[in-house]
């Protein structure tokens, strides 16, 4: 039935309705389609990397200045719509792996910086800049600061490893393999908890059940938003 415009009242209570319901739909329906690769980068031939947007240039600039290692450039193993460009960086005593990421997914941009710090609990501290993001392993303490610069990033997850009690662990292993390790370890936590099944023998590639993509929507969609404004406002 349509809804006539005169009655005010009624549109601006079913409009909304539709629109949430709309990407509640998307949300779900693509955590239940899309496969997700424990190994999800591949190195590109010398000379052939996808270009840094200025985005990644300046990011990349503030990691070096503030005395990061760099690890190299790696695209995003999907390719064919996955026109991404991944710069890793290791902190200079080893206990910060970073990663600037840019491109295009189809025709979305991708902007993002990512800090993650393993502790002696087996647990992960990790604070990006990328709105959306989210971790159902329970593993990763997630913050999220949008349009913050590297620079700032980073003096937030400094400080929130000096709140710890804990002492971050160096990462030994290359950041490539350090980023898999993470991944995999992630990727078992939500199988064991029936949130996600891997779909090939070797337990490289995974995707989330329908009790995870509910999750990761409400998680990602909600709760993330939640935490950030409480943020904003100096709440937690």
């Amino acid at each position: 039935m349509a809804v006539d415009p005169s009655e005010p009242s009624l549109f601006f209570l079913i409009f909304p309705a539709c629109v949430i319901a709309f990407f509640f739909v998307v949300v779900v329906a693509t955590g239940l389609w899309e496969k997700r690769r424990i190994e999800a980068y591949s190195v590109p031939e010398p000379g052939t990397e996808n270009p840094c947007t200025p985005y990644a240039l300046q990011r990349n600039r503030e990691a070096k200045k503030l005395g990061y290692r760099y690890g190299g450039a790696y695209h995003d193993a999907r390719e064919s719509i996955y026109k991404c460009r991944y710069d890793y960086w290791l902190s200079a005593d080893s206990t910060v792996l970073a990663w600037v990421s840019c491109g295009t997914i189809a025709t979305l941009p991708l902007k993002s910086v990512n800090l993650i710090s393993q502790l002696e609990d087996g647990r992960y501290l990790q604070t990006t800049d990328m709105k959306g993001q989210s971790d159902l392993s329970g593993l990763i303490d997630l913050q999220i600061w949008p349009k913050l610069t590297f620079s700032k990033l980073a003096e937030r997850h400094d400080a929130r490893l000096a709140t710890l009690r804990e002492t971050p662990i160096p990462f030994s292993e290359a950041p490539l393999r350090a980023a898999s390790n993470i991944r995999r370890a992630q990727a078992q936590r939500l199988v064991d908890q029936g949130d996600a099944q891997f779909v090939d023998d070797d337990q490289s590639i995974w995707k989330y059940t329908l009790k995870g993509a509910l999750r990761f929507y409400f998680v990602a969609v909600w709760l993330q938003t939640f935490r950030r404004g409480l943020r904003k406002v100096g709440v937690s």
